[in-house]
Parts: C-alpha cells; sequence; structure tokens
C-alpha cells in the first residue's frame, strides 16, 4: 500500500448522531472498497511482470486472479465487512481530528492512493455544484463520473495494466463500478444531503 497522508473533509456542526455514525461508515467502506481495488490492480501487475500468461486478464473478468487471492468471497457485491478484511492494521482507516462547529471538519488518515482519489471525487463534486445546471447533466451521465477518476492513480494503474496484458474496459468494469463508482457516489449522497462540502489538500506528512 501507499504512504499515508491525512485528508480534512469539510462539514458542519449540528447534525444528528445518526448522520455521524452514516459519514463515518461510509467514509470507511469507501476508503476500504478503493484500498481492495488497489490490492487487485497491483497483483495484476506483479503477476503481469513475473510472465502470468495475458489470457488470464480476458473477459472472464479476472476470474483467475479474484479466485487465487479473493477466492473466500462468494457474494457479488462483496459486503463491506468483508472487504475490511483485506486491509493491513496499518492501513486502515484512523478518524485524527474532528471539528463540529460551522465550517467544522473530519480529518482522516490512511494511505495516500485512496486519500487522493475520495479528495479528488469530493473535491471536482464541490466544484460542479457552484454551477447547477452542469451538475444536472453530469449526474444524468455516468461516463462523467468515471472520466473524473482518470486523473488519479489507480487510473494509471489501470491503464498501465490494460496496455500491457491486453485487457478491456469490460474486463475491469465489474470491479471498478462495484469497488470505485458505487462507493464514490454513496460518498457523493453526503454532499447532496450538505453533511460534506469539499476538501483540503493532502497533508503527506501526516503519521
Amino acid at each position: 500500500m501507499s504512504k499515508r497522508g491525512a485528508l480534512k473533509i469539510h462539514s458542519i456542526g449540528g447534525i444528528q448522531v445518526a448522520d455521524v455514525t452514516h459519514v463515518l461508515t461510509t467514509l470507511n467502506n469507501t476508503y476500504n472498497s478503493i484500498c481492495v481495488y488497489e490490492l487487485l490492480l497491483d497483483a495484476a501487475l506483479r503477476y503481469e511482470r513475473r510472465g502470468l500468461p495475458a489470457f488470464y486478464f480476458g473477459s472472464a473478468a479476472f476470474s483467475f486472479l479474484w479466485e487465487s487471492r479473493f477466492g473466500h468471497i462468494r457474494n457479488w457485491p462483496p459486503d463491506p465487512h468483508v472487504l475490511a478484511t483485506f486491509i493491513a492494521p496499518r492501513d486502515r482507516l484512523i478518524l485524527k481530528s474532528v471539528e463540529l462547529h460551522s465550517p467544522g471538519f473530519w480529518e482522516i488518515l490512511g494511505s495516500l492512493n485512496p486519500l487522493e482519489t475520495i479528495r479528488k471525487w469530493v473535491g471536482d463534486a464541490h466544484e460542479r455544484r457552484k454551477d447547477r445546471e452542469y451538475r444536472e447533466a453530469a449526474e444524468r451521465d455516468r461516463l462523467d463520473l468515471e472520466n473524473r477518476l482518470l486523473q488519479t492513480n489507480l487510473m494509471s494503474k489501470q491503464i498501465e495494466l490494460m496496455k500491457s496484458v491486453g485487457a478491456t474496459e469490460s474486463d475491469l468494469a465489474p470491479f471498478r463500478n462495484v469497488l470505485l463508482i458505487d462507493p464514490l457516489l454513496k460518498l457523493e449522497r453526503l454532499q447532496d444531503r450538505g453533511l460534506i462540502d469539499g476538501t483540503d489538500d493532502i497533508d503527506k506528512d501526516a503519521e
């Protein structure tokens, strides 16, 4: 897993306890899902560099890799509690500090790449909300949501993998949709409710 950092996500005070629980659970589940997606890509790239035949990465949607590394997951989509078992103790998300006045923030500590993906997604959504017409158009277009990930390290790894082994978008789509897009959309719905609102840059020296 990558280096660690701290991310401040803007929030507000005066919210219900149930909403606090929901925010933290959604952040944790989203982070864990992104971590597992990164683990999957890293494992695939390691296999490819060891000379594993490219056909293992074909239309079976990484079935060989999934069965060898994540084979005890029998249900799809995987349960958040199951995904959490793949996160090493050092890489688990930590709530570093909280301020819940208005404005306030949640500061979370975790692995850098998943935090950067969350920061990019939340930050882009915050900017889009400044233009209601664009936001409504974007929410109708799932491709726009996926394109927002292109500048992240995870998508760079995905593109590298696709080029190196001849995988296609459809090969990775089941994993990308469930482990990246769907969790991030749940996080975005917290923005729709005003429970989170933008981020600061990541503190890459935090521990």
